[in-house]
């Protein structure tokens, strides 16, 4: 494969390990969902340029790239679905004999990056894994980027009706591990897309815990 593709002033990393990671995902993916993950790093890495951010690019890509695997089945194994990609990250790129200090940041910036007011404190990966894959659902604002480099990223991974195909596939997330959704977004998801759905709210867990007192 060549080069991966670029827009004006993102270059992306085209080592063989990045290669492969991208050429996993857009195997498995459906095309909204791929264009999702390369809109993240792409996202990802527009805000760390426009912060001065120093960041390795290789990095916030692997993380970017793969921060979605349990989305699919191969890769769900009950625990929460940032988790088991995490850990799909993990072996993928254990497999392959990636530094283990640079796994255990992708690892956090994949199994963190739904978590609010976390990942900005750790390491720029992890942020940028946060705010790239964030921006692109609506959780931050716009205002950070210019409106023409949205456009040129958005021009080059187009959306495919993605506000409904990814509350679709989260309700699916739901619908397949339940019990991974307590006090997690996807309780939302839950409440709102999928039938019969339940989650014990954080204060009966208290008040009902074994515990006297």
């Amino acid at each position: 494969m060549s080069a991966l593709q670029s827009a004006p002033e993102i270059t992306w990393p085209d080592s063989d390990i990045c290669v492969a990671a991208h050429d996993l995902v857009k195997d498995v993916s459906p095309a909204f969902l791929y264009n999702h993950l390369m809109r993240s790093y792409a996202f990802g890495a527009a805000i760390g340029q426009k912060q001065s951010k120093s960041f390795d690019a290789e990095m916030l890509f692997l993380g970017a790239v793969m921060h979605d695997l349990a989305f699919v089945d191969q890769f769900e194994n009950g625990h929460r679905f940032e988790v088991d990609s995490a850990n799909a990250a993990k072996e993928f790129l254990s497999e392959r004999g990636y530094d283990d200090k640079k796994i255990d940041v992708i690892w956090q910036a994949i199994a963190l990056h739904t978590t609010h007011d976390v990942p900005q404190f750790l390491s720029p990966e992890v942020a940028l894994v946060h705010f790239g894959a964030g921006l692109d659902v609506g959780m931050f604002p716009y205002e950070g980027l210019e409106a023409k480099q949205i456009d040129e990223i958005v021009e080059l991974y187009p959306r495919l009706g993605f506000k409904k195909a990814i509350i679709e596939t989260l309700g699916h997330v739901v619908q397949r591990n339940p019990r991974a959704t307590v006090t997690t977004f996807l309780e939302h998801v839950g409440h709102r897309c999928v039938d019969h759905y339940h989650a014990p709210n954080f204060v009966d867990i208290v008040t009902h815990s074994p515990f006297a007192e």
